[in-house]
């Protein structure tokens, strides 16, 4: 039971852009346990697995599956999963509608949980060189490149994503994604924002817990819009593609991000630090809509972040106000979790 609370736990954090679900590994004292589980998810291993589970009737069969289940802790692996999969379903249900209805306060709470965050990979780097910089600033290009490149070709975005097009999405993203519950300070819901796929993904979720409940309220309507064209298979579908694109990536990015970090560490991490920087612009909480010619939404600022444009607050609004005090109050929580999260992290070593 334990463990599954603090799958939740990790699972909260992978749902909201901010604190990473490594970090809360760290800080419940289980990120030792869950990368040496990790790395032993191997092909192989996931094949004698599958093949011994075929062959459980059979006591021999059993017995494989026990001996290889224990090789990569099976059962706290399934624990936590389950643990993070519940705060992931809990979670999509209203931070969609959050996001779409007030879009400035939430994302004001966003970025004062990411910000403490943009400070955790840099202080990992060993030797202070030029070259960090250089790749700092190559993180922080790519990011920021990639989400002005998608406000640039906005004006075919109102257009309804097919399915065809979906299963590349759901894959992509999530194997890119995945690679933050590796890396303590990287959110993977932050990773799907700066791919603009966080609130689609989010839908999904949210589409497929209706299709079994029967109940669709306006407000998770107007959430599901990216969506709602899918039929509950296809939904299924997409999930479980996405699904298949975290086991992938799991078993693949660690690998190479292992690799990484071995060979060029402080390359790496600067790297990373820029790409966490970018969320000052990515995840700017005034935003607004894109336009038509005749002054009709093109595009609504809340379903299509980050392809809105940022604009200036209105300083004198109740809006500002509100923000800033979220801001505060959401960057002092996320500096105390990481804070927390470094001293476990050094008892550990």
């Amino acid at each position: 039971m334990k463990v599954f609370i603090k799958g939740m736990l990790m699972g909260t954090a992978d749902v909201v852009p901010g604190i990473s679900g490594g970090t809360l590994a760290l800080i419940v004292g289980i990120y030792e346990r869950l990368i040496n589980a990790l790395k032993n998810l191997s092909p192989q291993i996931i094949y004698k697995l599958l093949r011994s589970l075929f062959f459980c009737i059979q006591k021999q069969g059993r017995e494989n599956f026990v001996q290889e289940f224990k090789k990569i802790d099976g059962q706290f692996l399934t624990q936590l999963g389950f643990g993070v999969l519940s705060a992931i379903i809990i979670g999509s249900s209203f931070i969609p509608q959050l996001i779409i209805h007030h879009t400035a306060l939430t994302f004001s709470c966003f970025l004062g949980l990411i910000v403490p965050s943009i400070f955790l990979p840099w202080s990992m780097i060993k030797k202070n060189r030029l070259s960090n910089y250089i790749f700092f600033f190559i993180g922080l290009a790519i990011t920021i490149g990639s989400t002005m490149a998608v406000k640039g070709s906005v004006s075919g975005s109102s257009e309804l994503i097919s399915f065809a097009n979906a299963t590349w999405i759901c894959f992509t993203s999530a194997f890119i994604a995945i690679c933050a519950m590796i890396l303590p300070g990287i959110s993977g819901s932050f990773i799907l924002m700066l791919l603009g796929q966080y609130i689609f993904i989010l839908g999904l979720i949210v589409r497929l817990k209706q299709s079994v409940t029967g109940k669709v309220s306006a407000e998770k309507a107007d959430a599901l819009s990216l969506v709602q064209h899918f039929s509950t298979i296809e939904t299924i579908i997409l999930l479980s593609i996405f699904g298949l694109g975290c086991l992938i990536g799991l078993g693949v990015m660690s690998r190479v991000i292992h690799k990484a970090l071995e060979k060029f560490h402080d390359h790496t991490m600067a790297l990373l630090t820029g790409m966490i920087a970018s969320a000052l612009y990515v995840l700017w909480p005034f935003k607004i809509d894109m336009l038509n010619a005749d002054g009709s939404i093109l595009a609504n600022k809340g379903i299509w972040i980050p392809r809105a444009y940022n604009t200036l607050p209105d300083f004198s609004s109740d809006s500002f106000v509100q923000s800033t005090i979220l801001f505060a109050i959401s960057l002092s929580l996320s500096y105390l979790l990481i804070r927390k999260g470094n001293k476990a992290n050094k008892k550990a070593a």
